[in-house]
């Protein structure tokens, strides 16, 4: 079925080229909005010495944390660096908390079973930050042999989540890639289908059975690092036709002052108490999915929107 719609998706306008996230930072970096958005979400001290990243600084919570060091090797890569630090060691925390039997410990007194997301959201955010730097294979193997045995309740956690089963499907394409699983690339492909299919003809991914602008940044930062990551040209392109519908609805609702619109959003808000969960937008995450959708789309409008989101997040900082 994937290769199906890698095909019919031939037939439209989109054309892409392969292009890595060192390309599009290097893009990016020209507008100060971007540069000065990675530097506010990478203050000193982000990754604690022993490389616990978050709340895990304070005492190990769950491996999900750890993706947040993301943002360092943003901020080490947009100023040209080969590698980060910062980045390596977070990392290698995570890896030590890797049990014998694949899954990850956690201190929430949980089921394994039950911090799935967390895996997932860890192994992609590890995936997108190793490539090409060299990559700890062994690890990556048990963890893939252990995400496999449990693919039916990744699906199950994704039912109405989009942006759970797009970070499944990177960590799956990705490290199945890097590590020569075909059956993982393949579950991966699988997830993705899944996630596409949850996409409406109007660009929007489903978030509890609706939209929420927030999520929708999730989501496309995930297709976008699966974008930049994966080695099949197939894959770039069915998330590239994706990616455009994508950033165009979330472009359309950016205001010219960089306000993201949160009318109904079925999960944030820009005022907490507004949100069905309490949650508010994350403006970082949204304004580098419409930079990131630039890059890849060459179209510089979403660059332009990115940049006013970022502009209005580092203007509201205290």
């Amino acid at each position: 079925m994937f290769k199906i719609i890698c095909i019919l998706l031939m037939f439209f306008s989109v054309q892409v080229f392969a292009m890595s996230e060192r390309d599009a930072l290097a893009e990016l970096r020209t507008r100060d909005a971007y540069v000065g958005l990675i530097a506010a979400k990478t203050p000193q001290g982000l990754v604690a010495t022993s490389g616990a990243v978050g709340a895990n600084r304070t005492s190990y919570r769950d491996v999900g944390e750890q993706r947040h060091a993301l943002w360092a090797f943003r901020r080490d890569l947009i100023q040209g660096a080969q590698g980060s630090a910062d980045a390596a060691k977070a990392w290698a925390y995570a890896w030590g908390h890797l049990t014998y039997d694949g899954y990850f410990e956690n201190g929430l007194a949980l089921p394994d079973t039950a911090t799935l997301e967390a895996n997932t959201f860890y192994l992609s955010a590890y995936c997108e930050a190793t490539n090409p730097v060299p990559y700890v294979q062994g690890p990556v193997h048990v963890n893939l042999a252990y995400l496999s045995q449990n693919l039916a309740d990744i699906y199950a956690q994704g039912a109405r989540a989009t942006n759970r089963l797009a970070f499944a499907a990177t960590a799956f394409i990705l490290a199945g890639e890097r590590t020569g699983n075909v059956q993982a690339v393949r579950s991966g492909k699988l997830l993705l289908e899944q996630a596409f299919l949850l996409q409406s003809a109007d660009g929007y991914f489903s978030e509890k059975g609706g939209w929420d602008t927030s999520y929708q940044a999730v989501t496309m930062l995930q297709l976008e690092a699966l974008y930049f990551g994966s080695a099949d040209p197939a894959v770039r392109n069915a998330v590239a036709i994706r990616l455009q519908r994508a950033a165009l609805w979330l472009e359309a609702r950016v205001h010219a002052t960089g306000v993201v619109c949160d009318r109904g959003n079925t999960r944030t808000a820009n005022n907490a108490d507004d949100s069905p969960e309490h949650k508010q937008i994350n403006y970082p995450e949204v304004a580098l999915a419409l930079g990131y959708a630039g890059a890849v789309l060459s179209d510089e409008s979403l660059i332009d929107a990115g940049a006013s989101v970022a502009d209005y997040f580092l203007h509201s900082l205290p």
